[in-house]
């Protein structure tokens, strides 16, 4: 965690304050009286339903070869039969926030350390797109796109969390493991 000083008055708890250089903070409530504020987590702000679909296509994508194979009596083109079971939004929202909260243990602050994917890009997208392609060792994935210098780390967090599984159901939905 870094912490600033604000040469002004007392900060308000609770107040966001945006910086010249686009940080975006939060007071600490509880140090709030010794001017202390901690960068606020992406968890807070960041696009999870995007990072969720992205993920999502990028299994369908992948694996859907596969499939049709295995399921033939499956038109895997049908979008209907994409609603989610909830255990698949939990699993896979839990291994975006894995991913998110490692890469910020990292160092990796996705707000001011990623402008330049994000004015050029959907960071969501991207993260959700390239988190599933790393985690499962497809050759492509963040090592593939300009994440401004931090390749590798988002690499190595990804591809370290351990491959997943994507199977279709009896009842003809997605399940992840």
């Amino acid at each position: 965690m870094r912490t600033i000083r604000i040469k002004q008055e007392t900060p308000i708890p609770g107040t966001d304050y945006i910086l010249e250089a686009g940080d975006r903070i939060r007071v600490n409530p509880a140090k709030s009286n010794k001017k202390r504020i901690k960068k606020e987590s992406a968890l807070n702000w960041i696009d999870m339903e995007s990072i969720l679909l992205s993920y999502i296509e990028a299994v369908v994508w992948t694996e859907e070869e596969r499939w049709e194979e295995e399921n033939p009596n499956i038109d895997f083109r049908d979008l209907s039969m994409w609603d989610l079971p909830e255990e698949t939004e939990k699993v896979a929202l839990n291994y975006i926030k894995t991913f998110i909260r490692a890469v910020e243990k990292e160092g990796v602050d996705f707000l001011n350390d990623l402008p330049q994917v994000v004015n050029r890009h959907n960071l969501e997208e991207m993260i959700g797109h390239d988190l599933w392609l790393t985690q499962n060792g497809h050759g492509v994935g963040f090592s593939d796109r300009d994440y401004n210098g931090y390749e590798d780390t988002l690499y190595r967090v990804a591809s370290g969390m351990g491959e997943v599984y994507a199977e279709i159901g009896d009842d003809g939905k997605l399940y992840i493991s």
